[in-house]
Parts: structure tokens; sequence; C-alpha cells
């Protein structure tokens, strides 16, 4: 006997169900423990995207895996929080010992300190108001010929 067309055939619930257990594609990828390292070592000199790229991965990948294994984003968290730390510390001792330019770039960004010019809009009387404007009672109209410097003077 031949099938008719219009027959389908019964799905196999079971088998679907074990194939939607597996995740299909690609396998996913992680990072090697020498990988994890560099990671932390580069965390406090490169951004995200730099360090993604420095590993030949591309972006949103880095981004995926860092959102699967929370140690990356750890140990990307420790590694630049490190750094920015020796930094500091560095830059107080500058400070603290004298050097100027140290100084001022702490009091800039830890005490909101700024360096401003003020422009004075008062007048002579205290007051903001424009003073008289003096008009000249006469004004003379010169013509000059190119030759006669003489009779401008």
């Amino acid at each position: 006997m031949s099938k008719k067309k219009s027959e389908k055939k019964p799905k196999k619930t079971a088998t679907r169900a074990v194939a939607t257990t597996r995740r299909r594609g690609r396998p996913r990828k992680t990072l090697t423990p020498e990988q994890l390292e560099m990671v932390g070592i580069l965390a406090g000199v490169l951004s995200v995207e730099q360090l993604a790229a420095r590993l030949g991965i591309g972006i949103t990948t880095f981004y995926s895996m860092m959102e699967r294994d929370p140690r990356i984003t750890e140990i990307y968290q420790k590694g630049r929080a490190q750094v920015i730390e020796k930094v500091s510390e560095s830059l107080l001792a500058k400070a603290l010992g004298g050097d100027t330019a140290s100084m001022i770039f702490f009091l800039k960004t830890q005490a909101r300190w700024k360096e401003t010019t003020g422009i004075d809009h008062t007048s002579s009387d205290g007051t903001m108001a424009p003073g008289a404007i003096k008009v000249p009672e006469k004004i003379e109209i010169v013509h000059v010929k190119p030759g006669d410097a003489n009779k401008a003077t």
C-alpha cells in the first residue's frame, strides 16, 4: 500500500524533548586560565573592547562570556581597581611631596577645586548700570586720495 500525501507522520515527542535539552550550533567559547590571567593584568590599561580585541574575541561574544561566567567580570574589575589604587598612591605621594601639577590635579578631581577667571561687570559707581555714552559733538570726514598723504595729517 502506498501512503497518501495528506497523511502526516506521528510526531515523536520523546525524541524532541531530548533534542531540546542539548544545545545546538557551535559550542560556547570560554577563556583559558592563561586568558583569565591576562584579563586581570590588562584590565587596568585596556577597555573591555580593547581587551576583547587583544584576546581575539568579538566584543559581543566577550560580553556574553562575562554574563555567563561572573569570574571574568570579577577578575576584570579587580585588576582595574588594583591599577587605579597604584596610580592613586603614586599621585598622592607626588602631591604630598610638593609637585604642583599633582596637587592641582588632585584638588580638581577630588575636592572639586576649579580655576576660574572672573570678569567684573560693575561700573565705576558699583552698579551694573551702563554709564553715559559720550557722543562726539562733531564728526569730520576727510577724503584722502592716493598720493595725498600730507593732506590727511
